[in-house]
Parts: C-alpha cells; structure tokens; sequence
C-alpha cells in the first residue's frame, strides 16, 4: 500500500485520533522551517530559532499525542533522526527510494510493488477524473506503456485532466516525450512527475559513482545483463574492483535505479540487472542527447550472455 492510502484509512486514523501529519523531506529540506510548521501545527505559540530547538518544541507538544507522521521522500539518515522525537503513541512512516537509509535506522521496510492491472486501472480513472467504465481503448494502452509504475500512471492521468487527448498522452509516452509536458497538477500533491523522481534519484549519487550509472546505458535495451559485464565495464572505464562493482550495483538498487536478479545454475549463483524502460529512456536523453526508438509491444526481456 501506499503512503498516502495508509494516510486515508479510517482505521489508520482512529488508531492516530490526534492527527496523521505529512512532512515532505527531499534533498537539503529546510528543516527548522519545517519544524516550526509542525510545532504551530501541534498548538505551539512561538518562534523556532533553532534545530535543536524545533526538537525540544516538537517533543514536549507531541508527548501525550497520538500521531503518525509521515516522513515523505527522506535521503538523509540525520533528517529522518531529527523528528524522531515523538511520544510513545506515535509513530514514524518513512518514505524513501534508498532503502539503505531504512536499514541504516534500524526501521522494518515494506517495498511498494508495482500495481495490480486492476489497481493501475483504478489510479489512472482516479487522476484523469474519469469513471473507470467510462476509460477509452487508449487507456489500456497508456497503461502498458507506463509500465504499471504509480507515478507515470498519475502523470498520464494528470495529462487528460488537463484536457489533453488520450491519444496524445499514448504518442508521449511511446515517443519519451513526456518532459515536454511537465506536469503541473497532479492527482496527489505530493506525487513528482515520473522524470523527476528519476532524476532526483540520479542527482543523490556521487560523481564519479553516477558516471558509473550512465555508463549502463551502453547496454542494449529490455535485457537482463550479467554483473560479470558491469564488472568488466566499470574496471576500465572507473578501475573498480569486483568487490565494488558488487558494492555500487547494491547502491543503485537501493536507490530504485536497477533492480537485481538471482540465477542459480550449475550450483552456482550469477546476479543479472536490469533497468526499467521509462529509466533507460531517461539515460538516452541526459548521456547521448538524443530519443532512442522505443520497445516495440510484446518485446521480451532477454538475458544478455
């Protein structure tokens, strides 16, 4: 489940009666601006001048409180740490695509897959304000071009409640076109368009670890690749070792940039990547400057030996 559908649920909140609180992180949050708007937000009645201060604040007005606050897009163990300071009857919901930062806290995590045909179908009904029975042909479409991914299937849905054509969100996303059309409304304030959360996720890497990144690109499209080819890639082109070569494909993975696979043959166990098309796409635009041809329908992922 999502965030925001926990955030609605009603017995979610009778469990949390004094409010579910919504705080967006992201990169370098401001986080004294943020603590004082949740300190005025809990009935406190004076400036915060101070981080260590919002803290103190936020700790004595919450004490008897029973809260969920919702950390939304955290990439910082020390920002995630710092509204950690909550009563006992309240609790803490991080959102973030680093899943090491969870690990790093010590907090349980639950991955958000990718949605249920049925699911992906309702949320794109819900962002382009349509009755689901009320969906065109094209809408199907849209949904297998978007790769049942939430937020291109909010961006998609956001378009025609713009008053754009189905067809023309469908020929956006078979062309990669949709930074053309950046996304001003969506259906949750808090959802980023899709290329967004993909660059924001490229920009939290170092440098030299997302020249590494880019480099995958050279790979050919819908494949699963072999970390033995990343190992021999990077070791000329970053001198990398195989230990961080392992290492780093760990990293891009925790920051849902890649995702690997275990095969086991021959009583051995070999890793494989592979990338999601929409980021791939995204590669093909910042690396080589130009739109590669989409995946014709019904392509296979293949395994690349």
């Amino acid at each position: 489940r999502s965030a925001s559908a926990i955030a609605r649920d009603r017995r979610v909140r009778e469990v949390f009666p004094d409010g579910v609180v919504w705080v967006r992180l992201g990169h370098a949050p401001d986080l004294r601006a943020l603590l004082e708007h949740l300190y005025f937000q809990f009935g406190g009645n004076q400036p915060v001048p101070t981080v260590r201060d919002g803290c103190a604040f936020l700790a004595s007005v919450s004490r008897d409180r029973a809260v969920l606050l919702i950390l939304d897009n955290a990439w910082e163990r020390e920002d995630v740490e710092t509204f950690n300071v909550l009563g006992p009857l309240s609790r803490l919901l991080i959102t973030t695509q680093d899943v090491g930062l969870l690990r790093a806290i010590g907090s349980s995590s639950q991955a958000v897959e990718l949605l249920t045909e049925e699911e992906a179908l309702r949320l794109l009904a819900t962002s382009a304000g349509s009755p689901i029975e009320n969906l065109p042909a094209e809408a199907q479409l849209v949904l297998e071009e978007s790769g049942r991914l939430p937020l291109a299937i909010a961006l998609a849905g956001s378009l025609v409640a713009r008053g754009l054509r189905w067809q023309g969100v469908l020929d956006q996303f078979r062309n990669v076109r949709l930074e053309r059309v950046c996304e001003r409304h969506p259906a949750e304030d808090h959802h980023a368009s899709v290329w967004r959360a993909i660059d924001v996720s490229v920009a939290a890497i170092p440098t030299n670890e997302r020249s590494r990144f880019r480099e995958l690109s050279v790979f050919p499209k819908g494949v699963l690749v072999p970390e033995a080819a990343v190992r021999t890639l990077w070791s000329q082109t970053g001198r990398l070792d195989p230990w961080e070569t392992e290492e780093l494909l760990t990293t891009l993975t925790e920051r849902s940039l890649l995702q690997l696979t275990s095969h086991a043959a021959n009583q051995q166990i070999s890793r494989h990547f592979s990338m999601h098309d929409l980021i791939t796409h995204r590669l093909d635009l910042r690396v080589r400057g130009t739109v590669s041809r989409p995946l014709a329908h019904g392509t296979k992922r293949r395994v690349l030996s």
